[in-house]
């Protein structure tokens, strides 16, 4: 796909798809972020899942920002989809107090460190079927991050609803997922590419993506389940290009202003309980 087609796509989905880059007090505190996520690379193996972490990386540190500027210290938070622990193993550095929930005992498999398991005090639950095994207004917030896009059989709204009732009154949701409406799905579509994953990995992988998110659908389903919009916005991570088609996504960045939103392929946001 050559420039000057890549921008008219740009510019014609800027009227439908409502998705900014993050806002001003997040890009400021962006950098030291991405300081203490390498700090964290640079002290810790990361096993079978070290390529993850790296193409992860800028990611995890959105997460952080929002963290720091949005959670009290010592928070206790509820990490679903916890493994491999990346991110929570960067919160416990960072003094708050994690509990992993996921969905079978398979994922055991993928930590780094079985010592990890113990220190997030992983469980087991489908989300899908089951209540979440805590009490009430049990948790100052809830990791919801690329979680959305495997939910199979449950209308999210209901799932949402349980994760607020394990919050509490001044709760929060830290939240990502694929944003569909992206460049690479479109190339992908050019070439002939399917956009799911490759029938190898889509049929029995415990990683399979279900459904992706346009933004505005993904934020109903909070406003459905009874959050408020603290922050949504869209970045960039190379996790959530379309295999097949990133290569000629990053031929394009950076001759492509980058605030555009199908240049933004994850959906980052924050939803509060009050």
């Amino acid at each position: 796909m050559n420039t000057q087609l890549a921008m008219m796509l740009c510019e014609l989905a800027q009227d439908y798809i409502k998705l900014s880059p993050a806002p001003i007090e997040i890009q400021e505190a962006l950098p030291h972020a991405i300081e203490q996520v390498e700090h964290i690379a640079k002290s810790t193996s990361f096993g079978t899942h070290a390529e993850y972490f790296k193409v992860s990386k800028n990611r995890y540190a959105h997460y952080l920002v929002l963290a720091t500027q949005l959670l009290p210290a010592n928070s206790r938070i509820l990490d679903v989809g916890n493994a491999p622990g990346h991110f929570a193993h960067l919160l416990t550095k960072c003094g708050h107090r994690v509990t992993g929930v996921n969905l079978n005992e398979e994922w055991r498999k993928t930590y780094p460190d079985p010592s990890w398991i113990a220190d997030f005090d992983v469980r087991e639950c489908d989300i899908e079927r089951d209540d979440l095994p805590f009490p009430d207004a049990s948790f100052d917030a809830v990791l919801f991050t690329e979680v959305l896009e495997h939910i199979a059989i449950t209308d999210p709204v209901l799932i949402l609803r349980k994760l607020r009732r394990v919050l509490n009154a001044k709760g929060v949701v830290i939240f990502s997922t694929p944003n569909v409406c992206n460049l690479s799905n479109i190339i992908a579509l050019t070439l002939g590419k399917n956009i799911f994953w490759p029938e190898n990995i889509f049929y029995g992988s415990l990683d399979r993506h279900n459904r992706e998110w346009t933004p505005a659908e993904a934020q109903q389903v909070f406003v459905r389940a009874g959050f408020r919009t603290k922050h949504l916005y869209g970045m960039s991570d190379h996790s959530n290009w379309r295999l097949g088609a990133a290569e000629s996504v990053y031929q394009l960045l950076g001759t492509l202003p980058d605030d555009k939103a199908l240049l933004l392929n994850t959906i980052v946001g924050a939803f509060t309980v009050e």
